[in-house]
């Protein structure tokens, strides 16, 4: 059986990068959730307080942890807005905004739902050689 379909991301490559650790990869999910669950917020509340600078931080972290554990759409998604609040900061762009909470909210929604322990076959996650080129 392979890890299950978990809405925001892609469980099989994050385990891979955790050698198929099941709980380890729930404990850093579950981190991810209690440290950036409220971030739209927050972000909107330094977008409105001017604070760029805050902003651009806290989106850049939030897109490494994204990244880490496979959660890539967030990930481009904080990239491109993380762009846009250098590029125009006065001018934060409301649509991509949107996109970044309801993938924020998503994600959170589908780590809460995660089962601590989970049986699956290892090797549906374990690195081949096509996966390293």
């Amino acid at each position: 059986m392979a890890p299950p379909d978990v809405p925001g991301l892609d469980a099989r490559t994050a385990l891979r990068r955790l050698d198929g650790k099941w709980p380890l990869y729930v404990k850093l999910l579950h981190t991810f959730r209690e440290q950036y669950a409220d971030c739209a917020e927050r972000l909107r509340k330094q977008l409105e307080a001017s604070d760029y600078a805050g902003s651009v931080k806290l989106l850049h972290s939030l897109r490494g942890a994204a990244g880490h554990l496979g959660a890539f759409e967030l990930q481009h998604t904080a990239t491109l807005l993380e762009q846009a609040v250098e590029e125009h900061p006065n001018e934060p762009d409301a649509a991509l905004l949107r996109l970044f909470e309801d993938q924020l909210n998503t994600l959170v929604c589908s780590i809460q739902e995660l089962p601590l322990e989970i049986e699956f076959d290892k090797k549906d996650v374990r690195r081949t050689q096509s996966d390293t080129i």
